[in-house]
């Protein structure tokens, strides 16, 4: 595992992000310029509609149309790159296809490393389906042609919780699928330093494996405690939900039926005791400890009271 630096500022290689207009992407970018002052010539944001990262060009990033389901742009967008980080697609329908379409691509143009952002306690039996996904994904990555790779297996993030969150400013229950399940969770900025600080590396030949979670693992009825600690609420959680009525809920609720089920499942897969597990793989990556969910909710009180 090599140690955390941010040496890699005064290196020559070219770093592209993949899903730079998504909320984790978007965070990588920002810190390889403002955390780890990397020379904004070096960095390619990579996205379906480069018009959404204007203010990146306007930094100095170079902004290339990335779409997955079109090969070709994934072949014009690594011209010239040496370490690619390939952000887990949210394709429902062929996510394995167009993991596959771009590590092909960067072997062809001679990327030296992959990133890939993975899950943590890749198992078949149990988790859904696009956990599955990310297990093949690795191995795809594993055998490439590329010299090296980063596996980052990032944990599930706290914003996971929100969509509960603004459902009990409304009820006064907090609503899952985990029952007494624990997770690791983390902060989604957090996980957009650790996977910029591995991207920022200058070993393109090495091979890594992190599993980045939250310092410690939480249940539900945890979770809404400190919530009703941090904001003064009197939440009551209802950790029992079913599957299914899960997902029909979190579409009810407004969210968008691919990610509704997925939640859902993320859920359920964490009552079935996935996802609990702690690793201090973040510190030994970036020289820092991970926020505390006190510390997010404090730091996010003023956006998630307003839900």
């Amino acid at each position: 595992m090599a140690p955390a630096s941010t040496s890699s500022s005064s290196s020559s290689s070219v770093l592209l992000v993949t899903g730079a207009s998504g909320p984790l992407g978007t965070s990588v970018v920002n810190h390889l310029l403002h955390t780890l002052r990397v020379e904004p010539s070096r960095i390619v944001a990579g996205t379906r509609d480069p018009e959404k990262l204007a203010h990146f060009a306007d930094a100095g990033v170079t902004v290339r149309k990335v779409d997955f389901d079109l090969p070709e742009t994934i072949a014009s967008a690594s011209a010239g790159i040496t370490r690619a980080l390939l952000i887990s697609t949210s394709g429902a329908v062929n996510r394995l296809g167009q993991h596959k379409a771009a590590i092909d691509a960067f072997a062809a143009a001679g990327v030296q490393h992959i990133l890939y952002t993975s899950l943590p306690e890749i198992c078949t039996q149990g988790p859904a389906g696009f956990v599955v996904e990310h297990e093949e994904t690795e191995k795809m990555l594993q055998r490439s042609a590329v010299p090296g790779y980063t596996i980052l297996r990032n944990g599930l993030y706290f914003e996971l919780n929100v969509p509960s969150l603004r459902d009990a400013l409304r009820t006064g229950v907090w609503q899952s699928a985990t029952g007494d399940g624990k997770a690791a969770f983390i902060a989604r900025d957090d996980l957009g330093l650790a996977d910029a600080v591995a991207l920022a590396n200058n070993d393109s030949n090495g091979r890594y494996v992190y599993t980045l979670t939250g310092s410690e693992a939480l249940s539900i009825a945890k979770v809404v405690d400190q919530c009703n600690t941090s904001f003064g609420t009197t939440f009551t959680p209802q950790p029992n939900i079913p599957e299914h009525d899960r997902a029909q809920q979190l579409m009810r609720f407004g969210v968008q039926a691919a990610i509704a089920h997925g939640l859902a499942k993320f859920e359920t897969n964490i009552k079935d005791g996935y996802g609990a597990q702690v690793t201090d793989d973040f510190k030994k990556l970036t020289g820092s400890e991970p926020r505390t969910l006190e510390t997010w909710f404090k730091a996010e009180k003023n956006t998630l009271l307003t839900l």
